[in-house]
């Protein structure tokens, strides 16, 4: 990097890789300030397409209405300040579970306490709390799934977050994706199975939940706030958006979001 940085030209464009090199802080001011909105999305590399159905997280989503969206949907719901007060009662059972654990760990015994084992635990359990309603990793309070183990989730896990990192020729040179010399392709279609399995269990089981408990149903986690969303997003389209009136008065907005509704008959979801 530093010798391609020390060429007189202030950008190099390398020969076989997509990649533009801005070797000045003029160019730099230029690409990460000026022109920020052109640089924002990520390169499409093969874990973002086969692990996150073709892209359409927000890790790796196109920047644009989608992606803005999905931003939105996280900050205004999923990641508000209210949402964090209604779950923080799980962040806080987690850490006195692990502290409760330590205590006799250390008290009785000279020796030396990993934490980086405990720390993982405590984390993994947080999110799978939060975001899917139970524990799927862990000793205490674990119950084993009809679609996954404790041993598999913190599997899967691992191998996604490995996997993102992992280099695929394909992903440094586009006309090598077919090759997949180490592998890496195939755990990740491996691992997409297994998350799919998962994810329609998780589904399953808060749908069954909702049914059950009809009116008094209040969102518990993040799939259930997600399931309550879609819920309110259709009854509005059905019940005001697809009205003939509503229809007429949005014909004359062709740029609309609405319109395009009312037209088409269906709504764009992004969750």
């Amino acid at each position: 990097m530093r010798a391609t940085a020390s060429f007189p030209a202030h950008v190099a464009l390398l020969r076989l890789l997509p990649v533009a090199v801005g070797s000045s802080v003029e160019v730099v001011e230029v690409l990460l300030k000026t022109q920020d909105l052109a640089y924002l999305d990520r390169p499409r590399m093969a874990c973002g397409k086969h692990t996150v159905y073709n892209y359409s997280g927000m890790l790796w989503s196109h920047y644009g209405p989608y992606r803005r969206q999905l931003r939105e949907l996280w900050v205004t719901e999923l990641l508000s300040a209210r949402q964090l007060r209604l779950t923080e009662r799980v962040r806080v059972e987690e850490v006195r579970a692990m502290l409760r654990d330590l205590h006799p760990a250390t008290s009785t015994s000279t020796t030396a306490v990993v934490l980086k084992e405990r720390l993982l635990m405590v984390t993994l359990n947080v999110i799978s709390r939060m975001v899917l309603g139970k524990k799927y990793v862990g000793e205490d309070g674990a119950r084993p799934s009809a679609a996954t183990t404790s041993e598999e989730f913190r599997w899967m896990i691992e191998e996604i977050f490995f996997l993102n990192g992992a280099l695929h020729v394909g992903d440094m040179v586009t006309w090598l994706g077919w090759l997949d010399a180490h592998g890496y392709v195939g755990r990740m279609k491996r691992l997409a199975a297994k998350f799919d399995r998962l994810i329609e269990h998780v589904l399953r089981e808060h749908g069954e939940r909702r049914r059950r408990e009809g009116d008094a149903f209040v969102p518990g986690d993040m799939v259930d706030l997600l399931l309550y969303l879609c819920l309110i997003i259709t009854y509005f389209a059905v019940t005001i958006v697809l009205t003939p009136p509503v229809v007429r008065a949005l014909s004359p907005l062709e740029d609309c979001n609405l319109c395009s509704v009312a037209s088409h008959g269906h709504v764009p979801s992004i969750v």
